[in-house]
């Protein structure tokens, strides 16, 4: 049942119904209030004229949680509850100097729809007390105090029985202002929070459970992009009290568990029996691990909702992926745009190379081609490298050629170690299109022109 109160207004000659409400003070011009319904209390409002420059402490609010921190108000002759209250300092300056530091405020229990008398025979009984500190009252400043009751330590027979919370408040009776100065101080109480006890234990819960894990748009091989859903249904006795967030990871061959995304499913979507579709919004891409992999869904994984049974909130989906398809890029020609076969010293050579992709796929990425150069007395036979180029994967798509140039300029040294030689210049790439050596011996698919240096 909703946190509120139902309230018929009587008067002389009409029947007027009020929707439901949280104040419990709330009245018609002469009119009498029956409440009949259960819910939270509210600041009570102010009979008593302002005394300015003061603090003023009231009660805006006094409700009743489950250990889970939801906002219950049925509850069984063996349960405990948390009752709750938010105090504010209404006024614009704190505690006056020279008081008490301390706020002494009380939990009173009545039975019924409104709070006992407050002295002698069946009045309201102090089930709690607390103290709270003048510098976490500032002005405009709130502060909640919390305070365990244990339904059987104070209440023998099922029933409607209230709650109420007093600020500033050292006496059950008899105040006279308390403890401190206020601006007004007809409004340290807060109106009844309503329970029920009934006989038997009913502790509302929230309990996710998941089913139904499948995949919405399936991979065609290891690396590829997937899409997956499942079912989300609270199983418990109450909406879920705030939004959840699920995760989707996966576990593939040879691979850790992998955080893939999450997604959002709103509480208004998890009311008590309800279940909700989650699905990814946008395709995710898998490991490039082939074989089978393991998805694992879990609801609200950040465990923003206290439950009643954390245990049941994922699902497991087993699936197969197969290799990706490889591309196979080969060189069908190298030459130097200069045309063949001598230059000079000083001079610039411009290599330029064909690359075909005669594979299935193009490359996953981005690809290099490194280009050298070799002299037999200038580096000693080694292979020095003089630039780059690279390959686009959309350049290279299954049977397509392309032509790459050397990126930036290398010329030949003028120098005599360089004149009267033979020198080899050298491009280098790998089939599957990933970042080669330069070394043939690693792998790489090179190839080789020569040209002669006269002066």
């Amino acid at each position: 049942m909703k946190a509120g109160s139902f309230f018929v207004c009587v008067s002389l000659s009409c029947f007027t119904q009020i929707e439901w409400a949280r104040a419990a003070n709330n009245f018609c011009s002469n009119s009498e209030v029956i409440t009949i319904g259960v819910g939270a209390g509210v600041e009570k409002p102010i009979t008593d004229s302002a005394n300015p420059n003061r603090p003023d402490f009231i009660v805006t609010n006094t409700w009743l949680e489950t250990s889970k921190g939801i906002e219950v108000y049925q509850y069984g002759m063996t349960d405990s509850f948390n009752a709750k209250a938010r105090i504010q300092n209404s006024g614009n300056t704190p505690c006056l100097k020279n008081e008490n530091p301390n706020i002494t405020g009380h939990f009173y229990l009545s039975k019924g729809y409104k709070e006992d008398r407050h002295s002698g025979d069946d009045a309201w009984q102090r089930i709690a007390s607390t103290s709270t500190r003048c510098s976490n009252l500032e002005a405009s400043e709130t502060h909640t105090e919390t305070e365990k009751v244990k339904i059987r330590d104070w209440i023998d027979e099922p029933g409607i029985y209230n709650i109420v919370f007093c600020i500033d408040h050292p006496k059950d009776d008899h105040n006279n202002g308390g403890d401190h100065k206020e601006k007004h101080e007809s409004n340290n109480c807060s109106t009844e929070a309503v329970f029920e006890v009934t006989g038997r234990a009913n502790i509302p819960d929230v309990d996710f459970v998941v089913s139904g894990l499948q995949m919405l748009q399936a991979p065609s091989y290891a690396g590829g992009q997937a899409r997956f859903g499942a079912w989300i249904k609270n199983r418990g006795t109450v909406k879920s009290p705030k939004d959840i967030r699920s995760s989707y990871r996966v576990q593939c061959p040879g691979t850790e568990l992998v955080h893939l995304t999450d997604d959002g499913t709103g509480a208004e979507e998890l009311k008590a029996g309800a279940q909700a579709f989650e699905q990814t919004q946008s395709p995710v891409t898998l490991p490039n691990s082939a074989g089978t992999c393991t998805l694992y869904f879990c609801a609200d994984y950040q465990e923003a909702v206290l439950e009643t049974d954390e245990t049941n909130n994922c699902a497991t989906l087993s699936f197969t992926v197969a290799e990706r398809p490889k591309p196979n890029l080969v060189i069908a020609k190298f030459e130097d745009e200069e045309g063949c076969c001598t230059t000079n010293t000083g001079d610039r050579i411009k290599p330029k190379l064909w690359v075909r992709n005669a594979g299935s796929a193009a490359p996953v990425a981005h690809a290099t081609v490194i280009y050298q150069i070799q002299s037999p007395v200038a580096t000693g036979s080694n292979w020095l490298v003089i630039g780059y180029s690279g390959l686009e994967p959309d350049h290279l798509l299954p049977g397509q050629t392309d032509v790459e140039h050397m990126d930036g300029k290398w010329s030949i040294p003028k120098n005599s170690a360089w004149k009267r030689q033979w020198h080899n210049v050298r491009a280098c790439i790998r089939a599957d299109g990933s970042t080669p050596f330069g070394d043939p011996n690693r792998g790489d698919l090179c190839i080789v022109y020569s040209r002669y240096s006269k002066k």
